[in-house]
């Protein structure tokens, strides 16, 4: 949903993405893509599930890292993923003590 209310401003601004992190980001993603089919071929339970952490979310903050033409939009962005995570890790420990306790 994001990526479609964002797709204007990717044709009215120019994405800039700086050469190493563009591609150290397509190796995570072309290696997590391999080990995702490996554990899809080896039937490992969940491979099909944990894909969209190790192939989407990846892809999805190379296309975001492209809009930053400053450097705080870059700490904005890092704020996001590192307050996500967070609040993931809250919810999923809340979530295995109620049903593992």
């Amino acid at each position: 949903m994001i990526v479609l209310f964002s797709i204007p401003l990717a044709i009215n601004q120019k994405l800039r993405y700086n050469q190493e992190i563009f591609f150290l980001g397509l190796v995570n993603v072309f290696t997590s893509f391999f080990f995702v089919y490996l554990g899809i071929f080896l039937s490992a339970p969940g491979a099909i599930r944990i894909s969209t952490v190790y192939i989407l979310w990846p892809i999805s903050y190379i296309y975001f890292i492209g809009f930053s033409t400053n450097i705080s939009n870059l700490y904005k962005l890092t704020k996001v993923i590192l307050y996500g995570s967070l609040i993931s890790c809250f919810f999923s420990s809340t979530l295995y003590n109620k049903f593992v306790f």
